[in-house]
């Protein structure tokens, strides 16, 4: 099985990214990551690594599933066209779709979350409503294969959730 792994170009959340990918690859499950770009790319807290590939370069059916961890970099990918694509197309193929803290808006901004229960950092909330998306103040929310989670604190959890859904299909 292989994730691919959407990372905002800049301030991406860096525990996001490591805890989600460690979660995933103990279970042999390959990620690949991919931004807006294939030169490095650092996190909030100075982590720095580079993509291997780039979004544009993506293609939906050579993944199982999609991760998107953006941080406070997310404003880039919130209304990013071929991100947003993607999105609607793994959720079409009822592949496995993962978003953590501020992501959830782009899972909204695609329509996929219309009418679903889904979870985000506070910050996002007043974006998720608007697009008539039913807002659930808790850790990590699973509608049927969406994953969404509200931030740093739930990485873990977020991660093990994806994992298990993941493995069922």
């Amino acid at each position: 099985m292989n994730i691919l792994m959407v990372l905002a170009s800049q301030n991406f959340r860096d525990e996001e990214y490591t805890i989600s990918k460690r979660v995933l690859e103990q279970k042999n499950i390959l990620v690949l990551t991919c931004s807006t770009t294939t030169d490095p790319i650092t996190g909030m807290f100075g982590l720095v690594t580079k993509p291997d590939i780039s979004l544009e370069n993506i293609q939906e059916f050579s993944f199982d599933g999609i991760i998107v961890i953006v941080g406070d970099g997310c404003k880039e990918l919130w209304e990013n066209t071929k991100l947003i694509n993607l999105v609607k197309d793994f959720n079409k193929n009822k592949k496995v779709i993962g978003a953590i803290c501020l992501a959830p808006v782009i899972l909204a901004n695609s329509g996929i979350l219309k009418n679903r229960n889904a979870t985000a950092h506070e910050s996002a909330v007043k974006e998720l409503k608007n697009k008539k998306v039913v807002y659930k103040s808790e850790n990590v929310i699973v509608d049927d294969n969406i994953v969404t989670a509200n931030g740093a604190s739930a990485a873990n959890l977020f991660a093990q959730t994806y994992v298990k859904i993941l493995l069922k299909l």
